[in-house]
């Protein structure tokens, strides 16, 4: 090679390395996090379709769903609720919540959406499993939004569910006192014939082999929503031993006191636990 051409064919390689050369087949600028997040809202305000919308969310969450996974309960899939997007939604919320277990609000977000999808897709008896899977999972503050959810699927699921309905409440409201003491608590039979179908989340559960806090949370999380409270409460009690500060301490009974209403379908026993377990 003569030493012109050499020179010459140096700097084409040069240009093209450093994205001068090469046109339209040139790799696309980096697009900070930021410029995507506002990409997204620009398509989810957008009357269009919300296709384009939906596999850009698909691709942050793969991407970046550490950073990005709090937009999505709280903004990207309310947005895309309110444009009747709800297969996507019920399945996305599914697919994240086996991903982070150990994010208890957000899987609360998640799971919400996803009976309110199910809903909106005529599906009221997988929303009535749904809502089952939330009040188990829910911290003991947010039973009565989960409930309420519950009274919603059965109403859907059934047209003379009036009935179940004022038996459900009734139920709650007597399974919601202290247990005395020497006698079994009062349990939740209409929430005890809602068998949750959580396959899914023991499979995943039991592929989680760690000893560590962590670990533990996550296997515990994903057998409460598969509807084993009993197998959640060792893995939580579990940790609470190995816990590591009072943070960690707090977050483990709190766990455990789910597993107990999850259990009875009721609060009385839950608690009468946590009040000990705070003293």
């Amino acid at each position: 090679m003569r030493t012109g051409t050499a020179a010459a064919f140096i700097v084409i390689l040069l240009l093209s390395a450093s994205g001068v050369a090469g046109g339209a087949n040139s790799p696309p600028a980096k697009v900070s996090l930021q410029q995507a997040y506002r990409r997204i809202d620009a398509e989810l305000a957008s009357p269009l379709p919300a296709q384009k919308a939906e596999l850009d969310i698909q691709n942050m969450v793969k991407s970046h769903s550490f950073q990005c996974r709090f937009l999505l309960a709280s903004h990207w899939l309310p947005a895309l609720m309110s444009k009747k997007q709800y297969l996507f939604v019920a399945q996305l919320s599914k697919r994240e919540i086996l991903v982070i277990p150990h994010r208890t609000r957000i899987i609360q977000q998640l799971l919400t959406l996803r009976v309110e999808a199910l809903l909106g897709m005529e599906r009221p008896k997988e929303a009535l499993v749904c809502a089952k899977e939330l009040f188990n999972f829910c911290t003991m503050r947010d039973t009565a939004h989960a409930l309420a959810l519950v009274a919603r699927c059965l109403a859907a699921a059934s047209p003379n569910a009036a009935e179940e309905i004022r038996r459900l409440k009734r139920q709650q409201i007597a399974g919601a006192a202290i247990p005395i003491p020497g006698y079994p608590p009062l349990e939740c039979p209409i929430l005890a014939a809602i068998k949750a179908g959580g396959a899914a989340y023991a499979r995943r559960a039991w592929g989680i082999t760690g000893q560590g806090y962590g670990d533990l949370i996550d296997r515990g999380n994903l057998l409460l929503l598969a509807d084993r409270p009993r197998e959640a409460i060792a893995c939580f009690n579990a940790a609470y031993l190995v816990a590591g500060n009072y943070g960690q301490v707090v977050r483990a009974a709190g766990r455990v006191a789910a597993c107990i209403k999850a259990e009875d379908g009721t609060i009385g026993r839950a608690n009468a636990w946590a009040r000990g377990a705070g003293q």
